[in-house]
Formats: structure tokens, sequence, C-alpha cells
């Protein structure tokens, strides 16, 4: 049952949540929303991204939003009711996907791969490394010193970040489908792959990611995961949640 909505005014494409705000990637820009009472969610700011908001996460009271052919801009959000961008970078191909750490942004950007980004001081980005692979990098997520991508026909790409000047390949699967998005949580990545719907995916050796088990949701786009269930945005059917509790076994419970 949908408890709360607010409409932004135009496509969003993308979201993240914290501290009490919901963060709104939305083609008019950025929008924070309060959703400290989540049946009334009230936007409280905004700004112009002057391009398209493809993508967005939030680290260390800056949020990190990708702009498709506009790259990336470091937004502050210290202050959730006065976001400024206060930095920006352009990337070589198409920036979709964005996840943050340690001072570095990773973006998934499309036909030109990964590039790691030093954001250590936010008013001055700057590329450090990048890596190309065949196919399309749509979506990606950080942990534990890899970079997990979501590589469009190529499936997903581990990529050893221990390095960000010089991140290398380590271990790849073919998903079946078109990899659109990903995720990790306790020891497995999981993948959306639009009408191939989602792969779970054993991480445990990075170097050997292996497809454990698999469900098809409809035509699946962007996924997140939490407390044993995954939460999976499946374009014309809406939000399908999944218990993933058993990842060998993954069943959509509504």
């Amino acid at each position: 049952m949908i408890a709360g909505s607010v409409v932004t005014p135009g496509y969003a494409i993308d979201v993240t949540v914290a501290d009490g705000y919901a963060y709104m990637a939305d083609e008019s820009g950025l929008h924070v929303i309060d959703i400290g009472t989540p049946t009334s969610p009230v936007i409280v700011g905004s700004v112009d991204t002057l391009g398209s908001a493809q993508g967005v996460t939030v680290a260390d009271g800056y949020a990190y939003v990708t702009l498709g052919e506009g790259g990336l801009h470091v937004i502050d959000i210290g202050t959730p009711t006065l976001p400024v961008i206060v930095g920006s970078v352009y990337t070589p191909g198409n920036a979709w996907g964005v996840t943050a750490a340690d001072g570095y942004a990773y973006v998934a950007d499309e036909y030109s791969g990964l590039q790691v980004i030093d954001v250590s001081t936010p008013t001055l980005p700057v590329i450090l490394g990048s890596l190309y692979t065949p196919g399309y990098a749509y979506g990606v997520t950080v942990a534990d010193g890899y970079a997990y991508v979501a590589y469009g026909s190529s499936g997903l790409q581990v990529i050893d970040i221990g390095a960000p000047t010089s991140p290398v390949i380590v271990g790849s699967v073919d998903t079946p489908g078109y990899a659109r998005g990903v995720t990790v949580a306790d020891g497995y990545a999981y993948v959306v792959n639009g009408d191939s719907g989602l792969q779970v995916i054993d991480i445990g050796t990075p170097t050997l990611p292996v497809i454990v088990g698999s469900v098809n949701p409809g035509n699946a786009w962007g996924v997140t995961v939490a407390d044993g269930y995954a939460y999976v945005g499946d374009e014309s059917s809406g939000l399908q949640v999944i218990d993933v509790s058993t990842p060998t076994l993954p069943v959509i419970l509504g």
C-alpha cells in the first residue's frame, strides 16, 4: 500500500535516502524531500543541475549527481533546505550510476566504462582513473575494495579499486539480459537485467562471481536490498518486493 507521495516537477529517475530526507534525481534537477512524516513527504529544497539528473548518492554531507553528458555535480547538502552546487567535472562518456566512499566517487559512464573521481576536495573533483571494457556501464556500487559494475550486455564486472588510479577487472559473470543496476549485501551482488529479472550472485570470492539464484518479476531496472528483502523497480509493474533471505531461492512476495 502506498503510504504517501509527492510530485516532482519533471520525471523522477533515481533516489537515495539519508538522515530523514530523500534525495531525488529528476530531469529538472535535484530535489530534497523531507520524509520525517512518511505519509506526508514534502519538497524542502531544490537545485537546478543544468541538465537532467540521472543518478544520485549521498556521502559525508554531499550529494553526488550524474547528468548524462553533463558529467558529475557535487552538491553541498549540509543545509538540506539550501542545496548548493560546489563542484563539477565532465566525464568522457554518459554518466549514469554513481556511488561514493572514502573520498572517491565512482561513476558508471556508459560507453566510457568506470570513472574514479577524487572528491576529497568537493569543490575540485578530479578524475583519477578509468577503466573501459566492452559494453555500457549503467550501475555501480562499491564494497570492500571492489567496484561492482552493471555492464549492460557484458553482465557484472568486478573491479579492484585498491589503486584508484589504476582500476583492474578481477572477475566477471555474464548475466542473461542487459545488466542495468546492482547493489551488494552480505556477500551477494543483486543485479537487475531488464526483462531477465533479478540475478543473485555469490561474490564471496570476488574473482569468481557465480550466479546462484534468479527470479523474473517483469522488466527490472533498479534494485536495493535491506533486511533480507530486495526491492526492485520494475518499469510498468512498479515496485516488486522479493524475499532473498535464501539467496538461492528468491521469491516475489508482493
